[in-house]
């Protein structure tokens, strides 16, 4: 099992921005296929363990359409707190038939937040 590196940042600050893009092609084929995401993508970002969720539409996409940008703001961040928690990145589309529902997981440690002197 691959070892997921843990994103490190200050309560209050933006989290890392994560690019992600739905599969549509079989595992180990290649080259790999991604979906082109239409205006019907949302994506819904909770925390594990907290009541921290956001729901946002797809938005920011790549030119070629296939894959989204997700993060937390610095309001979300500084709800969290100090601590290390896992961060729930789900993609949604019901339109689709089955309806789409794909979720990947990122870790973030979260420091006190910076204090100017």
């Amino acid at each position: 099992m691959r070892s997921q590196s843990v994103a490190e940042l200050y309560a209050g600050d933006t989290s890392d921005v994560w690019e992600l893009g739905f599969r549509t092609s079989p595992a180990g084929v290649k080259p790999v296929i991604l979906a082109d995401l239409d205006n019907n993508f949302t994506c819904r970002i909770a925390v594990l363990g907290t009541t921290v969720v956001a729901v946002r539409d797809v938005t920011v996409k790549n030119a070629a359409n296939d894959r989204f940008r997700a993060w937390l703001t610095p309001a979300e961040t500084r709800a969290l707190g100090p601590g290390d928690w896992t961060v729930g990145i789900e993609l949604r589309n019901p339109t689709l038939i089955p309806p789409l529902v794909q979720e990947v997981q990122r870790r973030i440690r979260i420091y006190p937040e910076a204090v100017p002197a």
